[in-house]
């Protein structure tokens, strides 16, 4: 893995601090630092992230001094050397991380010769609190053009993709309104308020030979957030997708926005570790069409 990528995996944003134990790998420290992540050894006060390699159950239960320092949303990675005859596997490490009071929700390849194990505190795993009274989701309405508008602009912000955000309201009534409309969108509300919405499209699978969904968008409120609003909207999504036979509901998560990975692990999601999105759009997209329009075409020739 490159360790571009892995900064992303590892969930690290500017402020948090990375502690490594029993292992030190300078090059990751330095990229950590350029994105005003903190590193060292050992901390004075609380850390984000422990990276802890291990080589037996007695140094993995001596991890657990180190907890008390652990953030409330902090994790551990537990590296273990990989191949056979070694003297740790996952199951070892799982059992650890409970004795610790920790929960395991992802295992990934850390490098060539280790594998990682992540380990968050349960609070992390745990359901948001009941839905408050009043809290309901409704299809959206052309009347909700300006509230859409509003908040695709404070997703936009959140992702610190402000700039890349142009569509007018215009755009938005003739993609989720019009005669051909290509997408659909819901508006979670609590008590008539809206505080956030999912905009999604019909995807096909040909391995399924089903059609399914692709969730483009969803956004909750910082406020509204622990609520049930966010739960509420794909789960919405999902009984449509089920309601009109599809195969499966995908989207795709920023890989530095930690706290939406836990979010959607708890719903049973899982990542596509062996697949990368690619894009093409802007001047390519139009070269790219171009050679389209310049190829023969069987209703052309002859």
């Amino acid at each position: 893995m490159a360790l571009p990528d892995l900064i992303d995996r590892l969930g690290l944003r500017p402020g948090d601090r990375l502690s490594m134990v029993g292992y030190w790998d300078d090059e990751l420290a330095r990229l950590a630092n350029a994105r005003g992540v903190a590193v060292g050894a050992v901390f004075d006060g609380e850390f984000d992230l422990l990276i802890a390699l291990v080589r037996s159950r007695e140094e993995l239960a001596g991890l657990g001094r180190l907890m008390a320092a652990l953030s409330p949303r902090g994790a551990l990675w537990v590296l273990r050397h990989k191949g056979p005859g070694r003297a740790l596997d996952d199951v070892d490490v799982i059992a650890a991380g409970r004795d610790l009071g920790l929960v395991d929700n992802k295992i990934t390849a850390y490098s060539p010769s280790l594998a990682a194990m992540r380990l968050v505190r349960p609070a992390l795993q745990r359901r948001p609190p009941s839905a408050p009274a009043g809290l309901g989701v409704r299809p959206g309405r052309p009347a909700d053009v300006g509230l859409i508008q509003e908040l695709i602009l404070r997703l936009a912000e959140y992702e610190g993709l402000l700039d890349q955000a142009r569509a007018s309201q215009a755009d938005l009534d003739r993609l989720l309104f019009g005669a051909d409309r290509q997408a659909e969108v819901l508006i979670a509300e609590i008590a008539g308020s809206p505080v956030g919405f999912a905009l999604f499209f019909t995807s096909v699978s040909t391995f399924l030979g089903r059609a399914g969904l692709y969730l483009e968008d969803l956004f909750v409120l910082p406020d509204a957030r622990r609520l049930g609003a966010g739960t509420a909207l794909i789960a919405a999504v999902a009984k449509i997708c089920q309601d009109r036979g599809g195969g499966r509901l995908e989207w795709s998560v920023l890989n530095w926005n930690q706290s939406a990975i836990d979010f959607y692990h708890g719903l049973g999601a899982r990542a596509l570790e062996a697949w990368t999105v690619y894009r093409i759009e802007g001047d390519a997209l139009a070269r790219l069409a171009l050679r389209g329009a310049e190829a023969p075409s069987r209703d052309r020739v002859g």
